[in-house]
């Protein structure tokens, strides 16, 4: 289940922060993991980065105005 992560949204983003800065840095375009890294800051925004990917599902679907309950 998503509220019981072993590696959450928070800590994710942490990682993928380094690799789009190695990027940068290597000049090599990382277009998925920014777009990732978009959806897990609205994840964070809306108080959700305490759980696992799989609630990106929930970001979208808030972001298209389908309440999912969370």
């Amino acid at each position: 289940h998503p509220e019981n992560a072993m590696f959450d949204c928070n800590m994710m983003q942490k990682d993928l922060n380094l690799a789009i800065e190695l990027g940068q840095h290597l000049d090599v375009p990382l277009p998925t993991t920014a777009t990732t890294n978009e959806y897990l800051s609205a994840a964070r925004g809306m108080g959700l980065g305490h759980y696992d990917f799989s609630i990106i599902f929930d970001v979208l679907a808030r972001m298209s105005g389908i309440d999912t309950g969370r």
